[in-house]
């Protein structure tokens, strides 16, 4: 898969964004609002990026972001035994 940055979505306080760079996918999500504030990232190995994309297309996993949010994703990583790295701000 080639380098790209793309959006998953932007929302008035939400958005969530990534990247591939050297075959291994990295997710941004950000939470802003009056009484919360939340960053987390998520940093996917080569050999996770290349089982995620194995199981299902790029976009795909971006149409399923889009309308299940972290809460899909986080589920079906946990289903497919992939574990990204992880840093909660």
């Amino acid at each position: 898969m080639t380098d790209k940055d793309f959006t998953v979505y932007r929302e008035r306080y939400v958005t969530l964004s990534g990247s591939i760079r050297g075959g291994c996918l990295h997710l941004e999500s950000f939470v802003y609002g009056e009484d919360y504030d939340s960053e987390k990232y998520y940093d996917f190995s080569q050999e996770d990026t290349d089982k995620l994309f194995g199981l299902i297309p790029f976009d795909d996993f971006i149409n399923s972001l889009r309308s299940g949010h972290l809460i899909w994703m986080e589920q079906f990583l946990e289903d497919n035994d992939i574990h990204p790295k992880t840093f909660c701000y």
